[in-house]
């Protein structure tokens, strides 16, 4: 009874060691490009904290095609490996090289095993193998020209007891020795930021979170946006662009620090509607935008101009009256005067409408002139809330 229990903590304890004090296999190449003689190779590394002597270490390389063929093709000289180092073991042609030695491994399906005495403490069975002492878990795949390197999972080797999952072929690998230094190191890129943000207009009204904008008959409405510019790369831009409807659209921009205000420049004769603005931004690869969305109101207006008109006259005349839309909705316009309310003329007048109408009227003392406009989606009738005359 005393026996069987010190064989099973020998075992333990080797399991142990196995897993957590002894070098691995980090990568294989059994079949380089060109011919093999002198250069193939195998990368071992110490994953330990603490120096490993090499004396009691060999490498054996398994047969597959027979059973529990194998054969001892190097042996661990007097030599230290430091921690987290590698060693690596190849032939003549292979660079830096720790320890010169033909391996003259198989190119599959096969296997290569480390052990520390006559323990083995890992493998790597590679190609279609037949015999499970060859592989743990099953083989890692076998393509032509390539390295079984070991996969890394969460800093550190995988070490799945599983060739298939730890070990991945590798076209162009460059193998490590006790001349490489295993470097960790973090890259940390600053935050880049280029940001549009506080937006501010000075709207008219707001509704349901929609902004609108009255139109100022005859003139030029400009309406205001400002914002801060968040940016660490500085507040200056390289250039800008607007579109209003997805049309070209010049704007004035000023900046003071990272703030900025533009003016949009509305025409009164621009339609009534639902109106986008977007502003783009750009200052080196970075780029930001912003899309500014409201309604132009419609606005009724008509300017009346002549210098001798009068309806305090004592003859009969001809006067003429110069009507012009300077609203942005169309207008239809009936003038009726005397008693009997005659229809002299109704001419029709286009928002936007730069030159002007004129029309004749015979009017005397006992004249009265009366305007009745209504726009092209109406019902005729009084649009005296809405309707500006001006007269000069």
């Amino acid at each position: 009874m005393r026996k069987i229990i010190l064989v099973l903590t020998a075992i333990s304890f080797l399991s142990a060691f196995a897993y957590s004090s002894n070098l691995i296999i980090t990568a294989v190449n059994y079949d380089p490009e060109g011919q093999d003689s002198n250069r193939e190779w195998v990368e071992l590394f110490n994953p330990t904290p603490l120096a490993i002597h090499l004396d009691n270490y060999s490498l054996q390389a398994g047969n597959g095609a027979f059973p529990n063929s194998w054969q001892t093709i190097w042996k661990g000289p007097q030599a230290l490996i430091l921690p987290n180092s590698y060693y690596l073991i190849g032939g003549s042609y292979v660079k830096a090289v720790d320890y010169e030695k033909n391996l003259a491994l198989q190119n599959g399906p096969d296997s290569i095993r480390l052990l520390y005495n006559s323990y083995e403490i890992d493998k790597l069975g590679y190609g279609k193998l037949s015999y499970e002492e060859y592989y743990y878990g099953s083989p890692a795949e076998d393509l032509a020209e390539k390295v079984l390197v070991r996969a890394v999972c969460n800093d550190s080797y995988c070490n799945h007891n599983n060739n298939s999952l730890d070990f991945r072929p590798i076209k162009d690998y460059l193998p490590r020795s006790s001349k490489s230094w295993l470097i960790k190191f973090k890259i940390v890129v600053p935050e880049r930021y280029f940001k549009i943000v506080q937006p501010h207009f000075n709207y008219d009204i707001t509704k349901d979170n929609k902004y609108y904008i009255y139109p100022v008959p005859g003139k030029r409405r400009v309406v205001r946006f400002s914002f801060v510019l968040n940016s660490s790369i500085g507040c200056e831009i390289d250039g800008y662009n607007a579109t209003l409807n997805l049309k070209p659209f010049d704007l004035h921009l000023h900046r003071s620090n990272c703030s900025y205000m533009f003016n949009i420049s509305m025409p009164y004769y621009y339609k009534p509607g639902d109106y986008h603005l977007r502003l783009f931004l750009l200052k080196d690869s970075y780029n930001d935008s912003f899309t500014f969305n409201f309604s132009y109101l419609p606005a009724t207006a008509l300017n009346i101009s002549n210098s001798s008109f009068s309806l305090n006259i004592d003859s009969f005349s001809y006067q003429s009256l110069n009507l012009k839309n300077i609203g942005n909705t169309q207008l239809n316009l009936t003038l009726l005067y005397g008693g009997t309310k005659d229809i002299v003329v109704t001419p029709l007048l286009n928002y936007g409408s730069i030159g002007s109408s004129q029309v004749y009227l015979d009017i005397n003392q006992s004249t009265t002139l009366q305007l009745e406009f209504y726009n092209n989606k109406s019902e005729p009738g009084s649009y005296n809330k809405y309707l500006r005359l001006i007269v000069s």
